[in-house]
């Protein structure tokens, strides 16, 4: 289920699992989803934030026990929060069953949202160009894992009388 369908000369496979936001880019979401299928096997692929589509902890639960896995997503800013946040879910639930994975798997970005602000400031660009995807699936393979800090900022503001 991680190997590709085409012929490249690697001496190891990287398991990979692609998130798509089809409405992300104006729709180029889309073209991105086809491209990387065209590429990838089926069951490596997933259309998320659309009617018919899955969910981000549906399928990484299905991954949990695959060393070294790498995912990519193909979407903004917001389809990448939704897919990091779903890791930290899934990690929480498959601990209190005793399984998990060594380490969380790294997170690439193909930006296809509107900003684009977390894919440019970590050197992913500012969006898909159309390019060969054989290229960007195997940037993804080669990249270098850097960990990145994720924190959230809570406002509540009260008023007082006096």
């Amino acid at each position: 289920a991680t190997t590709t369908k085409t012929t490249t000369t690697t001496t190891a496979t990287t398991p990979l699992v692609v998130f798509v936001n089809p409405r992300s880019g104006g729709g180029s979401g889309g073209v991105v989803m086809r491209e990387v299928a065209r590429v990838l096997d089926g069951d490596q692929v997933f259309a998320i934030g659309v009617s018919g589509g899955t969910t981000p902890e549906v399928v990484l639960r299905r991954f949990f026990n695959i060393d070294n896995l790498r995912v990519l997503v193909c979407g903004g800013d917001g389809t990448v929060t939704w897919v990091l946040n779903s890791i930290d879910k899934v990690r929480t639930e498959l601990k209190t069953e005793g399984l998990g994975w060594k380490a969380d798997p790294p997170v690439a970005i193909c930006p296809q949202g509107t900003g684009n602000d977390l894919a440019q400031s970590l050197g992913w660009g500012v969006g898909y160009d159309d390019g060969n995807v054989d290229d960007l699936l195997s940037a993804v393979a080669a990249a270098t894992v850097v960990p990145l800090d994720r924190w959230r900022v809570v406002v509540n503001s009260s008023v007082s009388g006096g």
